[in-house]
């Protein structure tokens, strides 16, 4: 994959992140149309970037997909 899309995509999840009350990574992978393990790739990479990408629990909050 071009490293542009991987971008793109990134690009288009933290937009839908930023206008949502919480989504789960099948529901953005289901939006995005893309597997829920690419979403969970992409979080990752965001987080590792810098992005303050935090996930709900059961038991609370996780920093961490």
């Amino acid at each position: 994959m071009p490293r542009g899309d991987q971008l793109g995509r990134q690009w288009r999840i933290i937009q839908t992140l930023l206008t949502s009350s919480g989504k789960s990574a099948a529901e953005l992978a289901a939006e995005l149309d893309i597997h829920p393990r690419t979403v969970y790739r992409d979080l990752v990479a965001l987080q590792t970037a810098g992005f303050p990408i935090w996930t709900g629990r059961a038991s609370g909050l996780s920093s961490t997909p």
